[in-house]
């Protein structure tokens, strides 16, 4: 009986004083924090925030920022959650980030979480902003899941480095960019799953649902991207000049393309990916394109049904599955119901056998490969 009354009475006085005694154990308490607030310890919010500019910066490794179901609402310009610092091992997770430039934006950070986020409503108005969930530079080994990211004005999410154009909304002066600053800083080795990703694109251009653009060995599995189809080379999943990346048991659908492979004019650049067990169907030109100059491509065990039905197709790509150049491997995929042919394989693409097609559009159902 004294030794707690000892204890209640020293946590009396700390709490008189204005300190904080950790009791163990427990989930972190409820935090105020204001915009623009740099977080160092974690925090969980207590309220919304509604700012201009950036709303809270990661300034500490190892930390989670827990929204606790509550939203951080901007104006249109500055990041909802910035760790351009290069925070590593943080958690990001449960609430809406609604109305900046960029709604998450990791530049340079490893082994970060970011999960039970929904980020939407992003906005582009210097002409390269607008992403939901920006992955810039060398950030890796970070994993996206179980997020809802819509209705932002280019990209739902965008891992790599574009040589042609440096972010802004940066801290700090804007930076002297060449493309060289690319080199070597690929964002590789993230897990990206289990998202639900939809509408995105609203400025008219860049309407992808994931952009991987010198992004190298990552993996993009079981998530959900439709509806990215008014632009017209919107795409479900881009992949850019990007090398080793396994995309599998995504669901592709109402998009522009499914999906497409692309070296992007940078030999050797794009080699090795593997497009597995995907549902690729009522995309409005072709469900998966890949183009030539992918060496070491497999796309194996994938279903492309129903797509090539748009008005203004503007490539004539009507296929469930078209693959050009060598190196490039189609094993047991499906494809029925497309608008013109189910596969249409050329340049030298190898048919690993076990691929099927009927009910296409065009009575030869595939070329370049047997069906």
């Amino acid at each position: 009986m004294k030794g707690n009354m000892k204890k209640l009475a020293v946590l009396m006085v700390a709490v008189a004083m204005g300190a904080f005694i950790p009791l163990g154990g427990g989930p972190a308490l409820a935090s105020h924090v204001s915009c623009g607030a740099t977080l160092t310890v974690d925090t969980t919010l207590d309220s919304d925030l509604t700012c201009t500019g950036t709303a809270l910066i990661i300034g500490a490794d190892g930390i989670t920022l827990d929204l606790k179901d509550h939203t951080l609402k901007g104006n249109g310009t500055g990041i909802g959650v910035d760790n351009t610092g290069g925070k590593d091992n943080v958690t990001i997770k449960q609430g809406v980030i609604d109305h900046f430039a960029y709604g998450v934006f990791l530049m340079n950070a490893s082994h970060n979480t970011l999960t039970h986020l929904t980020v939407q409503n992003n906005v582009n108005t210097t002409g390269v902003e607008g992403t939901g969930i920006l992955l810039w530079l060398a950030n890796d080994s970070n994993t996206i899941s179980k997020n809802k990211i819509k209705d932002n004005a280019r990209q739902g999410m965008y891992l790599g480095c574009n040589p042609f154009a440096f972010p802004p909304s940066i801290p700090g002066p804007p930076p002297v960019w060449t493309g060289a600053e690319c080199n070597g800083k690929h964002a590789d080795n993230n897990l990206i799953e289990k998202n639900e990703i939809t509408d995105n694109g609203k400025a008219g251009f860049d309407a992808y649902g994931i952009q991987l653009h010198f992004a190298d060995g990552n993996t993009v599995s079981k998530n959900d991207i439709s509806g990215h189809a008014a632009w017209y080379f919107g795409q479900g999943i881009y992949v850019l000049s990007s090398s080793g990346n396994l995309i599998e048991k995504n669901e592709l659908e109402e998009n522009r393309f499914g999906s497409a492979l692309w070296d992007g004019g940078f030999v050797g650049t794009a080699n090795g990916n593997v497009f597995s067990k995907n549902e690729l169907n009522e995309n409005g030109d072709v469900g998966l394109r890949i183009f030539s100059g992918t060496a070491g491509t497999i796309v194996e065990k994938n279903e492309a049904n129903k797509n090539g039905f748009a008005l203004g197709n503007t490539f004539n790509l009507r296929d469930g599955i078209r693959a050009s150049g060598a190196g490039v491997t189609l094993t047991k995929n499906k494809a029925d119901d497309n608008a013109d042919l189910g596969i249409e394989a050329t340049g030298g693409v190898v048919d690993g056998g076990g691929n099927k097609a009927e009910d296409n559009g065009n009575l030869l159902q595939c070329t370049g490969v047997a069906c």
